[in-house]
């Protein structure tokens, strides 16, 4: 085996040492560069931060021409500042530190087109939005045809007019008399004494229940716990027919007359009253005549006697 030796000297040594100090402190103070982590940050904000929150894009218009400019009204949900977005696709890039809107122009061929919007606010998050692009709108004026009518001379006919006779023939007023809006169908009972109570039936008797009801010539009460309808009155047989009268008072009644037959009519309010409808008022007193308190003056009998007390020469 034969050996090589290495004669090497102190200073050569020295030499050696000394350069591979100087390497290791270049690459110390000066390292070699290294690939960036995220090369592809412009399109995937969360490279760089957290993604949360949510981000919607609202374009100014779905449709629009070639070449049309728009905006895109950005939403951030979630975040906080600061605040910036990134819009990409299409040929497009636009960026900002704001929260919009973002000023686009529509591509100018036709058809659609979605792009994608980074935002950040604190947090990241990305959505997407569409357009569409119309085809260009093609106008084609139709010519223009013009027409000469033909020209035509018409002799008119001669037309002799008669004035026509002109008689006058006054009009002929008649005139109808009102007719009540009220009208009675019946009476419930048709007959009863002074006090009683008597329904009417019928209709236009109006709902305000301020229906004036006479019998006769007498105003009745219409009853306090009974509610008026347009068809339907409830009253009292009123007595004042059967007062007696003197020359200074009327007094309250203490006999009745024979039956006595009444017409029954009612007058709503702001109209003329009803047909009248025949109600008979029932003797108080049996067929007795009776009499009344007071002196015979005017109407009635004076004789002072109670009810029911008969005298020679009165009725039966």
């Amino acid at each position: 085996m034969r050996i090589l030796s290495l004669k090497m000297t102190v200073p050569k040594i020295a030499v050696l040492a000394t350069g591979l100090t100087a390497a290791v402190m270049v690459a110390t103070i000066n390292p070699a560069p290294v690939a960036q982590a995220s090369p592809d940050y412009a399109s995937a904000c969360t490279e760089c931060h957290t993604a949360g929150g949510s981000v919607a894009a609202t374009p100014s218009s779905a449709t629009l021409a070639p070449g049309a400019a728009y905006t895109v009204a950005l939403a951030f949900t979630g975040g906080s500042s600061p605040v910036g977005y990134w819009i990409s696709g299409n040929g497009a890039s636009v960026t900002a530190s704001n929260a919009g809107p973002v000023s686009m122009t529509a591509p100018a061929a036709a058809g659609s087109y979605t792009y994608t919007v980074w935002m950040r606010s604190g947090v990241v998050a990305s959505t997407t939005y569409s357009i569409t692009v119309a085809p260009p709108v093609t106008t084609t004026t139709p010519p223009v045809t013009t027409t000469t009518p033909p020209v035509t001379t018409t002799t008119p006919p001669v037309t002799t007019t008669t004035p026509p006779v002109t008689t006058t023939t006054p009009p002929v007023t008649t005139t109808t008399p009102p007719v009540s809006g009220a009208i009675i169908s019946s009476l419930s009972p048709t007959h009863g004494a002074v006090g009683s109570t008597v329904t009417i039936s019928g209709t236009g008797f109006g709902t305000s229940g301020d229906a004036n009801v006479q019998f006769g010539t007498a105003a009745a009460v219409q009853l306090a716990d009974t509610t008026s309808t347009d068809n339907q009155i409830a009253v009292t047989v009123p007595m004042a027919e059967f007062m007696v009268r003197t020359d200074s008072e009327v007094t309250p009644p203490v006999w009745y007359q024979h039956d006595r037959t009444l017409m029954v009519t009612v007058t709503p309010t702001g109209g003329t009253a009803s047909m009248g409808v025949s109600f008979t008022v029932d003797s108080g007193n049996g067929r007795s005549h009776g009499h009344g308190y007071g002196y015979g003056y005017g109407y009635g009998h004076g004789h002072g006697h109670g009810p029911g007390v008969r005298h020679p020469g009165d009725d039966g």
